[in-house]
């Protein structure tokens, strides 16, 4: 009964009614800095077009976070006209480079019109296969891109369950732009995450980071969550987090919370920490609803163990340890917030615990003492690299 439930949870949540149909224009109007860039390619006789989320983002009237470009310009061409371009290890034949605070990846590949239709092939979305050249006119290999995007309907290109098998990121994905651009998951979509969200759980520490980040620290932090949830893609990639919320709802409250409060801070432009949230879902995935209480002397060996999955290197899994056990002792109320659980009094933590149900019955925002003082991740300007 209670999987039939959560079926008609996660319908009603993602197969929201989108916002009204766009209309999609013939033409996109491009910066100045990526003109200069198909400029040069196409001065020098090759082929150029941007693809991808940025042409998404203009017809959207939106600022894309980063531009995607393929060109029939050989490497060694594109290495000597773009100084700053650097080799990605991880892909053949793709260069990046940084312009203006833009992130810029330059591919090199053939791009006759059945190669453009064979490339728009291995895209993820239909939304993400559209091209634009140097004019700014509008291509649409498949067909189905611009009257999707048209329409608010995000649709996988392909099968489902194949894209998936190949890169279960894709699933977050789906998750992210169903809610960053206020997207309708087709049925089929929603279905297909449903029954493979469990293929997330290989998925590399370091790429969930990075979707993560898109994912908390772009402002729409609860909302991300909410789809997260709903489509039981969380369980999967905070398993132990997602069962503690399940058993105790009143940490939920205070997830939501601190989400509302990192949505708030990227509004208001002040700095934000993956490593924060992560700590958080540690915290919350460390209490045990059988004992109903945290025993700090008992809880070392676990959270070692729980820190490592992450993927972190060793400075990343020490500021996240001490960020974890600032949030415990602040969830137990006790009154030692900076010293490190390690060097606490034997004689104050051989025993401490906490009965957390009568916690949060009594505990108010107004009333939680020491706030500020106890988030130094919020209070510090340090930009921890989560690469």
């Amino acid at each position: 009964m209670a999987g039939l439930t959560r079926t008609k949870v996660e319908s009603s949540f993602t197969k929201a009614t989108p916002k009204v149909s766009i209309s999609i224009k013939p033409k996109v109007d491009l910066p100045d800095k990526v003109l200069s860039i198909l400029a040069c390619l196409e001065q020098q006789g090759f082929s150029a077009y941007i693809v991808g989320g940025a042409v998404r983002d203009w017809l959207l009237n939106q600022e894309p976070h980063d531009i995607d470009i393929v060109t029939t310009a050989p490497p060694e061409h594109i290495l000597a006209h773009f100084e700053q371009a650097k080799i990605n290890p991880h892909i053949p034949y793709l260069y990046t480079l940084q312009q203006e605070g833009l992130h810029i990846d330059i591919k090199h590949q053939p791009l006759t019109k059945q190669k453009l239709k064979q490339d728009a092939n291995t895209r993820d979305f239909t939304i993400n296969a559209l091209y634009c050249d140097k004019s700014g006119t509008l291509h649409d290999p498949l067909n189905t891109g611009k009257r999707h995007l048209s329409q608010r309907i995000l649709q996988v290109i392909g099968q489902c369950e194949q894209r998936f098998q190949d890169d279960p990121l894709r699933m977050l994905r789906a998750s992210r732009l169903h809610i960053d651009y206020e997207l309708t998951l087709s049925s089929e979509l929603n279905d297909k995450i449903i029954q493979h969200k469990a293929l997330l759980k290989d998925l590399h520490p370091s790429r969930l980071r990075c979707e993560l980040q898109k994912q908390f620290l772009r402002g729409k932090a609860v909302k991300n969550f909410a789809s997260l949830e709903a489509l039981g893609l969380f369980e999967n990639i905070f398993p132990n987090t997602a069962k503690a919320l399940t058993k105790m709802p009143r940490l939920k409250e205070w997830l939501q919370e601190e989400l509302r409060d990192t949505d708030q801070r990227v509004l208001a432009k002040e700095p934000v920490s993956l490593i924060y949230l992560y700590a958080i879902f540690t915290a919350i995935s460390m209490m045990d609803e059988q004992l109903n209480v945290v025993n700090f002397s008992s809880i070392g060996a676990r959270l070692e163990q729980q820190i490592q999955q992450y993927g972190f290197n060793q400075f990343q899994q020490q500021r996240l340890k001490q960020l974890t056990e600032i949030c415990l002792i602040r969830c137990n109320k006790l009154k030692f917030y900076y010293q490190p659980l390690q060097t606490l009094p034997e004689e104050k933590t051989s025993n401490t615990s906490f009965n957390y149900a009568s916690f949060w019955q009594k505990e108010t925002v107004e009333s939680r003492p020491h706030q500020k003082e106890i988030r130094p991740d919020r209070i510090e300007s340090e930009s921890i690299s989560m690469q």
